[in-house]
């Protein structure tokens, strides 16, 4: 898992970009159909999830806006690795507010003539911008300076978090022939210390087999 904070990675731009390109990795059909055949399948499992059952309770030990906090272990699809992978996804997620209308920037051969594809228009721009946006807790501070978070959970609760005003890089991914990657560079309002970082562990053959 990339940075749960700092490097969010959504997937905001999917619907569309499947709408437009009209495609489907075949990759994802495969992995989906596996999916589908055995609800006991997976290839490999996060350390939050190790030797623990689907559905199964887990804990990702760091501040929720880190991405921390109780959760289930469910199955995804990676969509680098194609995999399908257990992991502790947190029940009451908090996704921090960025700057507001800074657009996210994709590869330079996805612009043409400076310009995205018109149904990328409300998320994106081409090309880079040239002042870094601010979220409004980074308003008027340098990096380094201290803020306070104020946030609200996926459930509504609300929160807040005494943090330090930091340069960072957001991504998102997005399917137009292909996957894609866009990204942003933004001065937001974050906790002291990293974001959880997912390891992985290949799920042996045997025990694929086993269920």
């Amino acid at each position: 898992m990339r940075r749960i904070a700092g490097m969010i990675c959504t997937i905001t731009f999917l619907l569309a970009g499947l709408a437009q390109a009209d495609l489907i990795p075949p990759q994802q059909v495969k992995a989906e159909a596996r999916m589908a055949q055995n609800p006991n399948l997976y290839d490999r499992s996060d350390q939050y999830c190790l030797n623990k059952k689907i559905k199964a309770a887990c804990l990702i030990d760091a501040h929720p806006v880190l991405g921390g906090g109780p959760g289930r272990c469910e199955r995804l699809i990676d969509r680098n690795t194609w995999t399908i992978d257990l992991q502790c996804q947190v029940d009451d997620l908090v996704l921090p507010e960025g700057p507001e209308n800074a657009p996210f920037y994709p590869p330079h051969d996805f612009c043409s003539n400076g310009k995205v594809p018109p149904a990328f228009v409300s998320t994106m721009a081409c090309p880079p911008q040239r002042t870094i946006p601010a979220d409004r807790f980074c308003q008027g501070r340098q990096i380094g300076q201290a803020c306070t978070l104020e946030y609200r959970s996926s459930k509504g609760k609300p929160g807040s978090v005494a943090g330090q005003c930091q340069r960072i890089q957001e991504f998102d991914d997005f399917y137009f022939a292909g996957w894609r990657q866009a990204q942003r560079t933004v001065i937001v309002c974050r906790p002291p210390g990293p974001a959880p970082v997912r390891q992985w562990t290949e799920r042996s053959l045997l025990k694929k087999l086993l269920n």
